[in-house]
């Protein structure tokens, strides 16, 4: 859209809009310009900067003597893109897919958001489109936050809902920032409305890497030693793989994980993921659960420290998403999550602080970079944070499906 064209009163507003409730504001304020004999020039700027005597931007609320063309312009200047800010009214059902935990395109795992979802009233309806795009969908369910937060579903390839998942969080945390906060402010919250509920992001750093918040640890079943046996007939390697110093355990921060630490590099490129054992049905659907019910596992993540492929990280994970119809996967936020609290609450690093940074997803050629962090200086535990890019691949309209 050429940035000379008149917009309407609606687009202004609603950018208006943008930018106030990215300073922690529902609205647009109008205020009045200071006096000055010099005429305000055609142009906008933010953090109460002056132009020609007169306030333009008082801490990103537009004030008088601002009109639409001038706001576009400014948001052109500060690398938005006019025709991603200026035409909000537009975007309409559009489907973004992007690579998360990456920041190259096309090499890590693609996740699907799906924008102004809020008309649909029925679970098959979102189950349709996850089974057209055979895979993770957020569906955000207004393209403006909602009591301060943005809420959405997540339906994975099968049809089933998820209650959190950190890809998911990921994806969306960054389509928001970009498309719609425009790379303005600092943090922003996500409301998994059928799951968890509210999940905080931070924007953090030069790259505005994505962080974010989980549930609070829950620390569940000790696996014995024959069923670590069992897991390491599952990915096919020795017993003696797996380093007994510390517990091979399920644990839930959102999404329950089965945490498994391997002694050496070699012996993770070594495995090859048994999707039919019949142990894999007893840890997923079975009786071996605490109580003797499912257990609550739908994750496995299997990591060393002995050595990496990128020497930058100081953890090499594999990803197992058997339960939701994916054998591996290259990353996971909820696992990470769950393997963060891990890492504090066993001292690995011989500390109960973690910040750090690992891969995943080297052996099946989708190569992910993932920060998390947990634990505090006292050994409490909070949650477990995990961080990251992501890069959008594809960016197009959707036909809705008609309402019922």
């Amino acid at each position: 859209m050429n940035m000379k064209q008149t917009f309407t009163v609606s687009n202004v507003l609603l950018i208006g809009l943008l930018l106030a409730s990215s300073a922690g504001l529902s609205g647009i304020e109008k205020g009045k310009r200071r006096k000055s004999d010099k005429k305000v020039k055609n142009l906008c700027v933010k953090n109460d900067a002056k132009v020609g005597g007169d306030l333009a931007i008082k801490g990103n609320v537009l004030l008088e003597g601002c009109d639409d063309q001038t706001l576009c312009e400014f948001l052109s200047r500060i690398e938005c893109k006019i025709n991603r800010c200026c035409i909000l009214p537009e975007i309409g059902k559009k489907a973004v897919i992007v690579d998360v935990f990456t920041s190259t395109p096309y090499d890590s795992f693609p996740v699907v958001v799906m924008l102004d979802a809020g008309d649909f009233v029925t679970d098959g309806q979102f189950q349709e489109i996850a089974f057209e795009f055979n895979r993770q969908v957020v569906f955000l369910l207004s393209n403006q936050p909602v009591d301060g937060a943005w809420p959405l579903r997540v339906f994975v390839a099968d049809g089933m809902e998820v209650g959190f998942s950190g890809s998911a969080a990921n994806g969306a945390a960054n389509v928001i920032f970009d498309l719609f906060l425009c790379g303005l402010g600092d943090s922003l919250t996500l409301n998994f409305v059928n799951g968890v509920g509210l999940i905080p992001i931070t924007f953090e750093g030069p790259q505005n890497v994505a962080f974010s918040g989980s549930m609070p640890p829950d620390f569940g079943q000790i696996f014995d030693d024959a069923q670590k046996t069992e897991i390491a007939k599952i990915f096919n390697i020795n017993r003696s793989d797996i380093d007994d110093t510390f517990p091979t355990q399920d644990v839930d921060t959102g999404l329950a994980a089965i945490i498994v630490p391997i002694k050496t590099l070699a012996a993770m490129e070594s495995i090859v993921h048994d999707a039919e054992s019949q142990m894999l049905e007893l840890l997923f659907y079975d009786t071996q659960g605490p109580g003797g019910g499912e257990t609550r596992a739908k994750q496995m993540v299997l990591f060393t420290t002995q050595d990496t492929v990128n020497p930058a990280v100081e953890i090499h994970a594999r990803f197992f998403d058997t339960f939701f119809g994916f054998p591996e996967i290259s990353v996971s936020g909820s696992s990470s999550s769950a393997l963060a609290t891990w890492l504090a609450n066993n001292e690995f690093f011989s500390s109960p602080v973690v910040d750090t940074s690992m891969e995943g997803g080297v052996e099946i050629g989708e190569p992910s970079e993932i920060f998390i962090r947990a634990g505090l200086p006292d050994g409490t535990i909070p949650e477990g944070q995990f961080g990251g890019l992501a890069v959008k691949t594809v960016d197009s309209l959707v036909n809705p499906l008609p309402l019922p």
